[in-house]
């Protein structure tokens, strides 16, 4: 099928149409399954943004011209009849072959819509993470199916579709530590033995008893996490580089990585004590309230904010707000593991906002930053390169 340029366009045209029988879909999956450049060139087609430039490039063309000259290098066929889906799909017909047929037949120089098609995809991140045992031992969340073990003090560790699952193991009175890292273009969701439920962001460790045995529940984070407490007579307490979270049962983000100047804990709903490394007092918020620290002058500041913006992430959304640049695209990167690299220090401070979904590619992310005109991008590799228009 690989040569037959005409059946694997009407396949892919179909596809988009939605109208593809299911013989035509495994077709398909065939096309993409002989190497991997037609998966890519399948995954790069199918882009929204791709549509739009294709069909400039069609525009280009004399159609009937183009027309024959494709006829021309297809395989003679029965009398081909129009479908009721054609009519629908014609307009993103004759651009894939049009494609197809320049990419394979002819020596002509890469238009841009081809050159733009040739990019490295940067795509976002998934479910991952390592499980490190108290014994040093590593499992890797990512590679693992479903599973279930118990370890030797015989507390039972459940790993689903939904996440890792710890199971209360009263009879056990040694205090036993676990750790779970998340990496970079990665995000786990993890249920302690008490109940609570921990949405983990990227580049984030916890690190936590498998059973609360003491008058305290007390864990460790780095990076950024997302906690629903369960309800208990034993406080819940997150310990950071910065600072002392204490809760009863409540429902708050907080965003502690190292490499960030502000350091910031969201309280969603319920209430929270927080004390400041180095600081004396006690600071308490309140539903929608966020603590902002400046780990540069040591100060902070208390503040309502629209608490969705901060908790997007959990739900599968990105949400700035009057962001500066720099901390966007350190926040991307985080997600979808790429670099970045600037023309000039001054496009870091250039502030943007929008929201979109989390689990789509990067590049329809670089299209809306450079419709905005203030900057131009590019990629090589897996480095974003920005400057200023």
């Amino acid at each position: 099928m690989q040569n037959d340029i005409y059946a694997i366009s009407v396949l892919i045209a179909k596809f988009i149409a939605k109208n593809s029988s299911v013989d035509e879909l495994q077709d398909l999956e065939s096309w993409k399954k002989e190497s991997p450049e037609n998966e890519i060139l399948f995954n790069r087609l199918i882009q929204p943004e791709n549509f739009a430039q294709l069909n400039l490039l069609a525009q280009h063309y004399d159609k009937d011209a183009a027309w024959k000259t494709v006829k021309n290098h297809i395989r003679p066929k029965p009398a081909f009849r129009l479908k009721p889906w054609y009519g629908y799909a014609a307009a993103v017909l004759l651009p894939l072959l049009l494609l197809f047929f320049f990419k394979r037949h002819s020596d002509a120089p890469i238009s841009p819509v081809s050159e733009k098609l040739q990019v490295n995809r940067i795509t976002p991140g998934g479910n991952k993470a390592t499980l490190m045992l108290d014994d040093g031992s590593l499992i890797d969340l990512e590679d693992k199916e479903a599973f279930q073990l118990e370890e030797k003090e015989g507390t039972k560790i459940k790993k689903d579709s939904l996440g890792l699952h710890y199971e209360s193991n009263t009879g056990n009175q040694k205090i036993v530590y676990n750790q779970i890292n998340v990496p970079k273009g990665g995000e786990y969701t993890i249920v302690l033995s008490d109940g609570t439920r921990v949405y983990l962001n990227a580049m984030s460790t916890l690190r936590y008893p498998v059973n609360f045995l003491t008058d305290f529940r007390t864990v460790e984070l780095t990076g950024e996490a997302y906690f629903e407490v369960k309800k208990s007579d034993k406080a819940f307490i997150v310990l950071t580089k910065d600072s002392k979270i204490e809760v009863l049962g409540t429902s708050f983000n907080v965003s502690t990585y190292p490499e960030d100047e502000i350091v910031r804990t969201t309280l969603v709903e319920g209430r929270v004590k927080i004390h400041l490394t180095g600081e004396n007092k006690e600071i308490e918020l309140n539903p929608s309230e966020q603590i902002a620290f400046d780990r540069n002058n040591k100060l902070f500041s208390v503040q309502k904010v629209d608490v969705a913006s901060y908790i997007a992430w959990k739900e599968g959304l990105f949400y700035f707000k009057d962001w500066r640049l720099k901390d966007i695209m350190v926040y991307l990167s985080r997600w979808y593991d790429f670099d970045v690299e600037y023309a000039n220090e001054s496009i870091q401070l250039l502030r943007f906002g929008g929201k979109f979904s989390r689990y789509e590619e990067f590049s329809p992310i670089l299209n809306l930053l450079e419709q905005t005109g203030k900057i131009k991008t590019e990629i090589k590799g897996k480095t974003i390169i920005l400057c200023e228009k």
